[in-house]
């Protein structure tokens, strides 16, 4: 999961390097499913009840929700743990509407959601330490 969601957040960024407006809802929600994947990969590496990946196997309806919830399960500190809740739901909120709605989204807004990718993904390390293999 780690390599997917350094792929998409690459993905998002070269979608927003071609400056076409018609691109930037694809490069929205691929920010958003780095960081989800990036979720996952957390659930499955931290020394905090780790879940496998065979387990992380909900629902689809369900499993974004419920990724969320486990990761702010695992969060010692309340108030933080609200707060990337707030912060990964809103980033959420634009995923859906650049899926499903008319909105036009511009680079600006694309890259606006690419950086608080990058920011949830700092605090998730943050909040778990660096779980990923050294080089």
């Amino acid at each position: 999961m780690l390599g997917k969601a350094k792929t998409y957040l690459e993905a998002s960024q070269r979608l927003i390097n071609t400056k076409d407006e018609s691109n930037m809802s694809c490069s929205i929600a691929f920010s958003y499913y780095a960081v989800l994947l990036y979720m996952k990969f957390v659930l499955k590496n931290t020394s905090k009840r780790p879940i496998s990946y065979d387990i992380q196997k909900w629902p689809e309806e369900d499993m974004h929700r419920r990724v969320l919830q486990e990761i702010e399960n695992r969060i010692d500190d309340n108030k933080k743990g609200r707060d990337l809740k707030d912060r990964v739901t809103a980033l959420h909120s634009k995923r859906v509407d650049a899926d499903y709605s008319e909105q036009i989204f511009t680079i600006d807004d694309a890259m606006t959601c690419k950086s608080e990718a990058e920011a949830l993904i700092g605090i998730l390390r943050n909040l778990f330490g660096n779980l990923e293999p050294s080089k």
